[in-house]
């Protein structure tokens, strides 16, 4: 049975800080793990005698209310940019918003963290960027050995008065040793928006592969994608999050991007969420719940 545990008397985690933001460390026997409360934002997995699964940009400076690049973020309550506020930031500001760490479970070989934000529009500052109330409760639950795993959960909990669209990603940087030796599998001939083409919808053929810009929304996906490297594969699976975005910025775009430049070919983001044509109207009380999954298999 899972039995919580207080987060002062968790033997194997405690506090600790990037840069200017403060996290949970977890030395787990089985992995090593630290999530930021900021966004309660995973930004490293490793199983033992494994590489880390995630990519953290070297150049990252954790800056207060600034987006972390890399590891696990979470776009909401929009994806990418706001269709119905002008010059507001993309993806949203719970990547940005410190959440409060409500628990942490161990149960047989994996550890979970609860996380919890509520937004509350009638602070001021908050009113311009989201206009509803609602509660983002976020649970990351994280396994070791035979079945190692990262589980991500989501439940936005609407309290505005009026119907609101949300739009949302599991934003996931995976750390590849050679991305001209990696692909992406699960798409095939599925259409999709091409955001180097001015989202105009063209249809998958085969994997995908790295050799330039990728930046692709496959909308009402129900299928798994499979990242495969030189050695292993990461297969990730979602529920209630039919959208998948691929992602790589290529060299010229990563060379006007400060907090990645060189360092684009250690990374593709594989993203579930609910986007674009997937987007969500939620009527006041109405609760959406979501998760992704992220297993590792050997070739």
């Amino acid at each position: 049975m899972p039995h919580s545990i207080c987060f002062e008397n968790l033997a194997y985690s405690r506090p600790s800080q990037q840069g200017e933001l403060d996290s949970v460390l977890i030395q787990h026997p089985h992995f090593s793990a630290e999530i930021l409360l900021q966004g309660a934002h995973l930004i490293s997995f490793k199983p033992t005698d494994e590489n880390d699964w995630l990519w953290l940009s070297p150049l990252e400076t954790f800056q207060p209310e600034n987006a972390v690049r890399g590891g696990i973020p979470i776009c909401l309550p929009w994806f990418g940019v706001n269709r119905y506020v002008n010059g507001v930031q993309k993806h949203g500001f719970i990547r940005n918003t410190t959440c409060q760490l409500t628990e942490i479970i161990e149960n047989d070989d994996s550890v979970t963290l609860n996380f919890i934000h509520h937004h509350c529009a009638k602070h001021a500052e908050e009113v311009s960027l989201f206009s509803s109330d609602f509660i983002a409760e976020i649970s990351i639950q994280l396994s070791g050995q035979q079945h190692s795993h990262i589980h991500y959960e989501l439940k936005i909990n609407h309290l505005g008065v009026s119907d609101q669209p949300y739009s949302y990603a599991f934003h996931s940087y995976f750390n590849v040793p050679d991305i001209q030796q990696t692909q992406v599998l699960g798409l095939d001939s599925h259409p999709y928006l091409d955001n180097t083409d001015n989202l105009k919808t063209h249809r998958q053929e085969g994997a995908i592969h790295f050799d330039r810009e990728i930046d692709r929304v496959y909308e009402s996906t129900q299928h798994a994608q499979q990242l495969v490297c030189n050695d292993h594969i990461l297969e990730v699976k979602a529920h209630q999050a039919d959208s998948c975005i691929v992602w790589n910025p290529g060299k010229l775009l990563a060379n006007t991007i400060p907090d990645i430049q060189q360092y684009f070919k250690q990374f593709i983001c594989i993203e579930r969420g609910s986007a674009f044509a997937d987007e969500l109207t939620l009527q006041s009380g109405e609760v959406h719940s979501s998760s992704m999954t992220i297993t590792k298999k050997k070739k």
